[in-house]
């Protein structure tokens, strides 16, 4: 099982770097760095927040991640669940 971090919106209005960021972090955290990607649900996330401001977010958010567990949540672990 794996956890694709997208479309993380909260319910009440426009994206919010805090709110999201207790999400992705409490995901990973649940299911570990080798089963979670990010990933976007454009065009309808663009309803909130712009593409290029939601993945700067998510650098940020995990910011004080190893260059290796990054890599994995940014591309690695895609690639393998997808076979690419």
């Amino acid at each position: 099982m794996y956890c694709k971090l997208s479309c993380l919106c909260l319910p009440e209005g426009a994206w919010d770097y805090e709110g999201n960021r207790s999400i992705v972090l409490e995901a990973i955290d649940m299911f570990g760095i080798d089963r979670c990607m990010f990933a976007s649900n454009f065009p309808v996330d663009g309803l909130r927040v712009s593409y290029d401001r939601m993945f700067q977010d998510f650098k940020r958010m995990t910011g004080t991640l190893s260059a290796s567990d990054r890599r994995k949540l940014f591309h690695d672990n895609a690639a393998r669940f997808y076979r690419i």
